[in-house]
This record gives C-alpha cells, sequence and structure tokens, in this order.
C-alpha cells in the first residue's frame, strides 16, 4: 500500500481513484464495510482502492481537552487499511489553517481538482469542511459538477445499537473487551515493546510482560 501525507496531488501510476473518506478510528465494522466496499468498486472499474484520512485527529486540533483517546496509532490504521484491500492512504495532515477550509473549497480543489477521485463513498453520519458544514447532499452535488460519483453506505449495527468508534472506546474503558472485538471484528490490539521490570510476577509464578505503548486507549482491568 502506497501511502502519502499530502493532499496537493495524486501519486504518478494511482489512476481512477475510489475512496472513501474518514478518521477511522478504531476502523470498526461500519468503517469496514466501506473499506471492503471501495476495493470492491476500485476492482470493477480497474480503478485505485483509496482512503482519505486524517492526522492527527480533528479534535486533538480543534478542541484538545475535548479529544477522545483514540482505538488506535497511525501505523495501526494504516496497516490494518492495507490488510483490507487498500491500496492508496492519503494521510492530510490536520491544522487549523486546513480547518479553516470550506467543504465547497474541499471537495472541489483537493477531491476533484488536486486527487482527481472517480467515485466517493461515505458513511451514514458524514460531512466535511469548516464546522462541518458540508453533508452528503453537498458533495453528491458536487460530484455531479465535477464529474465524479458519490454514494452512500448504510448504518451498521450490532445487536440493535449503531457501531461507532465511540461505542468501541466504551466498551474498552468499562473493560468489556469481548465487546469491543465483536465491534471492530478482530481483537483489540495495542503497539508496544517488550520493557524489563522487577520480575515480580516471575517470583510469584505468574509471569508477565511489561508493555511500554504509545496508544492513548488503554483497556480497563488489563495487567
Amino acid at each position: 500500500m502506497k501511502v502519502i501525507h499530502s493532499q496537493d496531488e495524486l501519486p504518478h501510476g494511482y489512476s481512477r481513484p475510489v475512496a472513501t473518506i474518514g478518521n477511522f478510528d478504531g476502523l470498526h465494522l461500519g468503517h469496514r464495510q466501506l473499506l471492503l466496499g471501495v476495493v470492491e468498486r476500485a476492482g470493477t472499474i480497474q480503478g485505485t482502492a483509496t482512503a482519505v484520512t486524517f492526522h492527527p485527529h480533528p479534535l486533538h486540533v480543534l478542541a484538545p481537552n475535548n479529544a477522545p483517546r483514540l482505538i488506535q496509532t497511525l501505523r495501526q490504521r494504516l496497516a490494518t487499511m492495507e490488510s483490507l484491500g487498500i491500496e492508496l492512504a492519503i494521510v492530510i495532515p490536520f491544522t487549523t489553517e486546513f480547518a479553516q477550509i470550506s467543504a465547497r473549497e474541499f471537495a472541489t480543489r483537493i477531491l476533484a481538482d488536486q486527487l482527481k477521485l472517480k467515485e466517493i463513498y461515505v458513511g451514514p453520519n458524514f460531512a466535511f469542511g469548516n464546522r462541518r458544514e458540508g453533508s452528503f447532499d453537498l458533495l453528491k452535488e458536487i460530484g455531479e459538477e465535477k464529474g465524479f460519483l458519490v454514494g452512500k453506505f448504510p448504518q451498521v449495527q450490532f445487536r440493535g445499537s449503531r457501531v461507532s468508534s465511540t461505542a468501541v472506546r466504551q466498551s474498552l474503558l468499562s473493560g468489556q473487551v469481548a465487546r469491543a472485538r465483536r465491534l471492530l471484528g478482530r481483537p483489540f490490539a495495542l503497539e508496544g515493546e517488550i520493557v524489563h521490570g522487577t520480575a515480580t510476577g516471575a517470583g510469584i509464578g505468574f509471569p508477565t510482560a511489561n508493555l511500554k505503548t504509545p496508544n492513548e486507549l488503554i483497556p480497563r482491568n488489563g495487567v
């Protein structure tokens, strides 16, 4: 998978991008539906399966005191995208300046003119642009003007509840790791390296591993 950290232009050799856009925190079942749909559609039209995402998370820039603890690191997010078949990941650096871009400018200048997206698929609660002013209907309208197709995927539910990054986060923080696994469609994982401790656990017959991790979210009741 090719990863670029710029929205300025489409890299050479990656034509007819079929894309989805979002923060994709955790890459839960709803996100997976979007990404797999993009991969399938790209195969149909011989395009490039593309994911457009942001780093850091917008709330970490705009409202750091209210920003969520992220479920995955950027490296984990990209690795999961690649495992699902995404061929091109466009990581847009999110800054206060970028946040001022209007929805119409984002769709016309960045998505259409610079990245030359051919098809864009989004989730049910999609919004974009300054203060999330842009809706699915606006994106579809701009798509008709600029010549790209816009589609929407339905909400994914689990046992009658909406699957979301917030639901995954709440499950992990409350110690419901099995529920989080079902919402994610895979086991929750931490990234990190083993560091040496005092070997107290080994001394009482229960050796443990000390993990130094960059992950922001640690499940409750972990050892």
